[in-house]
């Protein structure tokens, strides 16, 4: 979180108000039977109207079942990760002690794991040693040590019985000798962001099946609102004035169309226009497709949207810019600059590589800086005065579509997340993809 990078460590009151925020979205994402196995303070998004939500549920699992577990796989931060987590086996206790490791953290800045001097675990003692560098209140330190207990039936057993604790500082009793079960679950296959501080608004992202083993993943991101364009002292004159929109919540592709999804859905039944099966340049079922203009990734689109009933479509610009930021305000989702090791671009690669092969955003969202361009829905405006505030795509006159995030082939700074550029609706180049949104309805 940047609050405790700007202030070093949280007050009590301000560790209460993220737990009091986050313990409702929690048990929300308990309740669907999906762990999140990878709470820390990383992973914790404050958005512009001041809500949390949790992000990064690129290890959580789904679990059925009135036990539940998972075998065989070792996931998590090392000193965020409960002890059963780390021999393969999850529950929702799991996610209360990760949840009180980072509230630990935020209270005394220093890490969790067992190295160094302000580390706050002890490898010796086998003992936490935090209450030896911070005070709290008696009864915060009481829900602390319950959330943190070595075997999770000895800990609260849902977020809810936390949140009563802390309103009523009334802790249920524990138990002892816990015998650990061992079945498995199955995969995930829905993820869960928090938008909102209230449980009824978060979302489910899903993955679309489209046969032959090819799945389409779409991530949730939430409503929020952020400043869209380049500052004074970056980018070009089309990307100002940098205004302030709010988006409503909507749901984006994890990835570019890849090649084989593109084939999946050329062959369903035509729309409006044909569309070649295999137009790509660069060959590969993992790669991301291109050489296909506006207009086909609009057929593409609808497509889909007649084949699954729900509504798919191409971004907003604002949507798109929202989207990649994820919360930042740097010219890259990775800082101030950007190198060929977190994306491809500037012909370092000679080609288009496969999809995921560089580090996602905060959302989760793979190669929004360059790999290929990614048309969006609007069309071209020269600049953002008097430009919508509301997220929605601009459709006028002008035949030229936008398209954002680079290429391979494109110098750094046209891989900003602000960067901008057209091009006329029927043109295509190797240069040039796209990923799909939605919305939460459907069209039948």
């Amino acid at each position: 979180m940047t609050e405790l990078q700007k202030h070093g460590k949280l007050s009590e009151t301000a560790v209460k108000k993220i737990l009091f925020d986050l313990l409702p979205v929690l048990q929300f994402i308990h309740s669907n039977n999906v762990i999140h196995r990878d709470i820390k303070p990383e992973n914790i998004i404050r958005s512009s109207t001041g809500a949390l939500f949790l992000i990064d549920f690129g290890i959580s699992k789904e679990v059925s079942g009135s036990i539940l577990t998972k075998v065989g796989t070792i996931a998590g931060t090392p000193g965020y990760a409960p002890l059963e987590q780390l021999r393969g086996m999850v529950y929702p206790s799991s996610d209360l002690y990760s949840l009180a490791v980072t509230g630990i953290r935020l209270l005394t800045g220093c890490l969790p794991q067992p190295n160094g001097s302000d580390a706050l675990f002890d490898l010796t003692t086998m003992q936490w040693t935090w209450k030896q560098r911070i005070s709290v209140s008696q009864d915060l330190e009481t829900v602390l040590d319950k959330m943190l207990q070595d075997f999770p039936v000895n800990r609260f057993q849902s977020a809810t019985e936390v949140l009563a604790a802390l309103q009523t500082q009334t802790i249920p009793p524990t138990v002892i000798s816990p015998k650990l079960p061992t079945n498995s679950p199955p995969t995930l296959n829905i993820q869960f962001i928090s938008p909102q501080q209230s449980v009824s608004s978060a979302h489910i992202s899903f993955t679309e099946d489209l046969g032959r083993g090819v799945m389409l993943e779409m991530i949730a991101i939430p409503e929020g609102t952020f400043l869209m364009g380049s500052p004074e002292g970056e980018g070009l004159d089309s990307e100002k004035p940098q205004h302030q929109v709010t988006v409503p919540s909507f749901y984006i592709g994890k990835y570019p169309v890849t090649q084989a999804q593109w084939e999946q859905v050329a062959g369903l039944p035509k729309v409006t226009i044909d569309l070649k099966p295999k137009p790509s340049y660069f060959k590969g079922a993992n790669l991301p497709v291109e050489q296909v203009s506006w207009l086909d990734a609009q057929e593409f689109c609808a497509r889909l949207s007649r084949n699954t009933g729900k509504k798919y479509r191409l971004p907003s610009e604002a949507e798109w810019e929202y989207a990649c930021r994820a919360g930042t305000t740097t010219p890259y989702y990775f800082g101030d600059t950007i190198t060929t090791n977190v994306a491809n671009y500037d012909r370092k690669y000679r080609q288009t590589t496969v999809v995921g092969n560089f580090p996602p955003n905060n959302f989760g969202l793979y190669d929004m800086h360059g790999n290929v361009w990614e048309w969006c829905e609007d069309c071209w405006q020269e600049n953002y005065v008097d430009a919508a505030n509301n997220g929605t795509a601009l459709i006028n006159s002008d035949p030229r579509r936008l398209f954002r995030g680079g290429s391979w082939f494109n110098f750094p700074k046209r891989c900003r997340s602000a960067f901008r550029l057209s091009h006329d609706s029927d043109e295509l180049y190797d240069i040039i993809g796209f990923r799909v949104a939605c919305g939460v309805g459907r069209t039948s």
